[in-house]
């Protein structure tokens, strides 16, 4: 996308300006070893609906300052809901944890700010893969 405006001569000019909503996936910094190492795959998100369309390329950031560079890129390849509660063990290694207990763990840790994890809420659930590094 491209965002036009004036310089101070009166000229357009045009600079390239990425679409937050559609391009940007944020991480917590201990997630960046596993999705380089390809051990992290899923992620699950409080907000409903979907934010990621399935096949696009995001951009993945631990800070969304200004001059941030993305850590990695990667696609997502396929997208569900589910209550958190139904977090299988399979899907608790794809989001590079040990355990469900683990997962759910730190899953509530990251979004204490949100109030109390409710087992039974309805989570966005997306798969992706590692399409470039940095």
């Amino acid at each position: 996308m491209f965002v036009l405006g004036r310089s101070r001569n009166g000229r357009l000019r045009g600079a390239p300006q990425r679409d937050v909503a559609e391009a940007v996936i944020l991480f917590k910094p201990c997630h960046v070893a596993p999705i380089l190492a390809r051990a992290k795959t899923q992620t699950r998100r409080l907000h409903v609906p979907f934010r990621w369309r399935v096949g696009a390329v995001h951009g993945c950031f631990t800070d969304m300052r200004r001059g941030a560079r993305p850590f990695a890129r990667v696609r997502i390849l396929r997208r569900w809901s589910e209550p958190l509660g139904a977090i299988s063990e399979a899907d608790a290694r794809a989001e590079g944890y040990g355990s469900r207990e683990d997962y759910l763990r730190a899953f509530e840790e990251i979004n204490r700010k949100a109030g109390a994890v409710d087992l039974g809420r309805e989570v966005s659930c997306y798969e992706f893969e590692l399409v470039e590094e940095g």
